[in-house]
Order: C-alpha cells, then sequence, then structure tokens
C-alpha cells in the first residue's frame, strides 16, 4: 500500500510527521509513503530507504487559511498534491496532520 503523506501539515512538522510515517514503516513492511513537503526540511530527518519518495512542494496550507480558499489557491500546497495523488491513483491513501477543515474540503473538492 502507499500512502501520499502531507509532511508539512500540523504542529512540529515536519519533524512529528517523519517519526511518525518512519514507526508505521518499521512496523508494516507493506508500505511505502510519498512525502510532500519542503525537501530541504524533511530530507535531513530520513534516511536513505526506496520506501520513502519526498515530492517536493512550495507551499503549505497553514493553519490559519480559510480551507476552501487555500486549497483553491494555493495548487502547490503539500496537502493539495498529496491529494491529488490519491485522485490520480498514484497513492492508496493520504494522510494530514494539518488544516482539519482544508483537509475536509481537499476530500470534496479533489479526490
Amino acid at each position: 500500500m502507499k500512502i501520499a503523506i502531507d509532511a508539512m501539515g500540523g504542529d512540529n512538522a515536519p519533524e512529528v510527521v517523519i517519526a511518525g510515517v518512519e514507526k508505521a514503516r518499521d512496523a508494516n513492511k507493506e508500505l511505502t509513503f510519498l512525502l510532500y513537503g519542503d525537501e530541504a526540511k524533511i530530507k535531513p530527518l530520513i534516511h536513505h530507504d526506496e520506501r520513502l519518495t519526498i515530492i517536493h512542494t512550495p507551499e503549505k496550507i497553514n493553519s490559519d487559511d480559510e480551507p476552501v480558499r487555500a486549497i483553491r489557491r494555493k495548487k502547490q500546497a503539500s496537502m493539495v498534491l498529496a491529494a491529488q495523488a490519491v485522485k490520480q491513483g498514484e497513492a492508496d491513501a493520504m494522510v494530514s496532520l494539518g488544516s482539519t477543515g482544508a483537509l475536509l474540503a481537499a476530500g470534496l473538492f479533489i479526490i
């Protein structure tokens, strides 16, 4: 199973997100991950592993962004591109610790 991860979503991202991904990876050898976010911030946090792929995104959705507007305007945001990966069949599921409203909007308008 391939999971798209909004690595920039949530408090203390990407550190907390990557720590969770590594625990899930170690617990289940069947999982692979697409990590969407700022490559310069993510890369130092992971060790090389063919089951982890970083997809650089220049934008992220902040907790104070209006959810629907953010999904529509921030086309290169980590959450938006992770949702598009599910829609396009590049990932089987998506996980985000970011804005709940924006995640709901992504599910409705993208997936």
